[in-house]
């Protein structure tokens, strides 16, 4: 009964572990897909379209980091977990999924009107930033975690 109970306790201490690691995970996935809801035209559709949108981004995005998310290395996979939206040319899949679901696809392009240049995103561990393309040189932090956050979710 005794080893048993010790393996119940580092059950528990690996659960405690990935709930950390997935608490601290969402903060940035949250604010990424927050901050591409908030570019979506008010205009053209209503504020539960839009939170159907976030909600949806959250879900894909989680979806695709788990597993590529290195708090000891926060740049490790940072192209992985970069999100691209070029009219011209490239629409990162996820960002049209979540359109889909949202039942907002058709429209997506038209409906992130303040980026008409295209802007390039990274989440990654303890940052979400980004770049428009018309200041490639400018990069825009929207978050950053206090360190103790970043380490102590390792």
């Amino acid at each position: 009964h005794r080893a048993f109970a010790g393996h119940t306790n580092k059950t528990n201490k690996k659960h405690k572990n990935t709930t950390i690691f997935v608490t601290k995970m969402m903060k940035e996935i949250k604010v990424a897909a927050r901050w591409w809801a908030s570019h979506i035209s008010k205009s053209l559709l209503s504020a539960k379209q839009i939170k159907l949108f976030e909600t949806e981004l959250q879900r894909r995005l989680f979806a695709k980091y788990k597993g590529h998310w290195y708090n000891q290395e926060p740049y490790r996979g940072s192209a992985y977990r970069s999100l691209i939206f070029d009219p011209t040319s490239k629409i990162e899949d996820l960002l049209l999924e979540a359109a889909q679901a949202a039942r907002i696809y058709q429209n997506l392009d038209a409906l992130l009107t303040t980026l008409d240049r295209g802007v390039i995103m990274w989440v990654d561990p303890g940052e979400v930033s980004f770049r428009t393309f018309h200041s490639l040189a400018q990069v825009q932090v929207i978050y950053v975690a206090m360190p103790k956050d970043v380490l102590s979710a390792s």
